[in-house]
């Protein structure tokens, strides 16, 4: 589906992606760090200094749903406060995507603005900041990154 800003000057599309790719902003990317690469719903941390993501999933990992450490990471999205998805799924808070550079987020964007979905609802970024903050698997210089960019998403 073609959006407005897919028939966008590149200067201007470039304006308009940077100006929608904020903390909490749902892209749909292709992925080539999963097995198999496929095109994942990603939730955007920050761009800065490189893009910082977490994955979607449709159901919680069984891998993870065995391990209260993990299982705790987990964040439900839920469609009925996030009306671009189409069902219910949770966010893996245990692991920091930073496979993509921020040239590969903009290139997949600027191909098809409709990749940008919406931005998680406030209380799916209250979930993330505290599951972020109990994570035992995140570095500290990605929790740092993390809380920082969080930092005034939640009320």
């Amino acid at each position: 589906m073609a959006r407005l800003g897919d028939h966008f000057p590149d200067d201007e599309k470039d304006a308009y992606l940077e100006s929608h790719l904020v903390p909490g902003q749902v892209l749909y990317l292709f992925c080539p760090f999963t097995r198999p690469p496929k095109d994942k719903y990603v939730v955007l941390l920050t761009m800065s200094p490189q893009p910082l993501l977490f994955v979607v999933n449709s159901r919680i990992p069984a891998f993870a749903a065995k391990r209260p450490h993990l299982a705790g990471c987990q964040v439900l999205i839920d469609a009925a406060g996030n009306p671009f998805l189409d069902h219910d799924s949770f966010i893996n808070c245990a692991e920091v995507i930073d496979a993509l550079d921020r040239e590969a987020v903009l290139s997949q964007l600027r191909v098809d603005t409709s990749r940008l979905r919406g931005c998680a609802s406030t209380s799916v970024m209250a979930g993330i900041v505290d599951a972020v903050n109990g994570a035992r698997t995140i570095t500290s210089m990605h929790k740092k990154a993390v809380l920082s960019a969080l930092r005034g998403t939640v009320g």
